[in-house]
C-alpha cells in the first residue's frame, strides 16, 4: 500500500489542525493509501515541511511554502466548499504520487 505524508498547519498545531488531517485523511484513505499525518504551527511551516517531507499540505490558515502548493483547509471547518478541496486533494495525490 502506497503512503501519503500528510502536513496540515494552523495557528496553534492543536485542535483545527488534527481536525483538517482527519478529514483528509479520511479523504486519502477511500483512495487506497496509507496516511501518515503531522500538525504543525504555521510559523512552523518551512522548518517542519523540511524535515516530514510531505506529499500534501493542508493549511486552515493563511501559510505558504516557496514552491509547495499549500491547500485551504478552511472548508473542512465551515462546510463551504468542501467538494472543491476534495479535487484539490485528489489533484497533489496524482502530481505527486502518480
Amino acid at each position: 500500500m502506497k503512503k501519503v505524508r500528510l502536513l496540515t498547519l494552523c495557528g496553534t498545531g492543536g485542535v483545527t489542525s488534527s481536525m483538517v488531517a482527519t478529514k483528509a485523511k479520511t479523504i486519502i484513505e477511500k483512495e487506497g493509501y496509507e496516511v501518515i499525518t503531522n500538525t504543525a504551527k504555521v510559523i512552523e511551516a518551512c522548518s517542519c515541511y523540511e524535515s516530514f517531507k510531505p506529499d500534501i499540505v493542508i493549511a486552515s490558515t493563511k501559510a505558504s511554502i516557496d514552491g509547495v502548493n499549500v491547500i485551504n483547509g478552511m472548508p473542512f471547518l465551515t462546510g463551504v466548499g468542501v467538494e472543491k478541496v476534495k479535487e484539490e486533494i485528489l489533484s497533489e495525490l496524482q502530481n505527486n504520487l502518480g
